[in-house]
């Protein structure tokens, strides 16, 4: 069976937020405020970096059917050293004004913006299916 390649492109120390992903129109539909995320309790979730998010994905994936077919890795999009077609891709999609983290699977532009352990995991799958 194949090895499926996952490349998070990101910045190693950036500070990402978790939140309630609840937000409609002026508040979070999950918390009911009227008076908009600003108090909102998600705000006290913790921080984490793109590559603490990556071994994340990586200690979950280990735990799984695919852990066997699958390669993990974080490519700093700071580092100059590391040249490749696929990172080219990631800094257009960049440009265009999509955030960081970058999520490729299998050569493919997935997800930005955010990692979720879940749909990296079912694509995978689909991928080796």
């Amino acid at each position: 069976m194949d090895t499926i390649m996952v490349n998070i492109y990101g910045y190693k120390n950036e500070l990402l937020e978790s939140g309630c992903a609840g937000h409609n129109g002026s508040s979070c539909s999950s918390c009911r405020l009227s008076s908009g995320c600003k108090n909102c309790r998600s705000k006290e979730n913790p921080k984490y970096t793109a590559e603490g998010l990556c071994k994340s994905v990586k200690n979950f994936l280990k735990t799984t059917d695919v852990s066997k077919n699958v390669e993990v890795n974080f490519v700093e999009l700071n580092d100059k050293r590391i040249k490749s077609n696929e990172k080219m891709r990631v800094k257009e999609v960049i440009d265009r004004g999509f955030y960081p983290p970058i999520v490729v699977i299998d050569g493919i532009i997935r997800y930005y913006g955010g990692i979720s352990n879940m749909l990296i995991y079912k694509d995978v799958k689909e991928l080796l299916t």
